[in-house]
């Protein structure tokens, strides 16, 4: 099975397999570069930022979307000491640096090297 890159950066993106649950991860979405693996569910869930406000949404590992064009996470590397909490529940209220949210805008947008 070849692996899959992620279209922006070229970096090879996780296998589902070697994902833990409840474990972070760096990667790539529309509205976010750190994401939390929940395996019971089988999505990320991660801070989004929209019109002021921070609030948990969900987003599929890219083999799980087959409509072409809707975003996913595309999970590059694990993130072993995260700076801030993502729960999975939907009520959460986020209560970390809000400006921690995009600590790996630049690495997950650009060509490495």
């Amino acid at each position: 099975m070849e692996t899959a890159h992620d279209p922006i950066t070229g970096r090879a993106i996780l296998p589902k397999d070697r994902l833990v649950h409840g474990r972070f991860y760096k990667g790539r979405c529309r509205n976010a570069t750190i994401a939390r693996w929940d395996a019971e569910r089988e999505v990320f869930w991660y801070w989004r930022q929209q019109f002021g406000r921070i609030f948990l949404d969900t987003i599929h590992y890219p083999a799980d979307q087959p409509n072409f064009g809707l975003d996913v996470f595309d999970v590059v590397e694990e993130l072993p000491d995260p700076k801030f909490e993502i729960p999975f529940e939907r009520g959460a209220v986020f209560s970390g640096n809000p400006e921690d949210l995009g600590e790996f805008e630049m690495e997950m947008w650009s060509r490495p090297g």
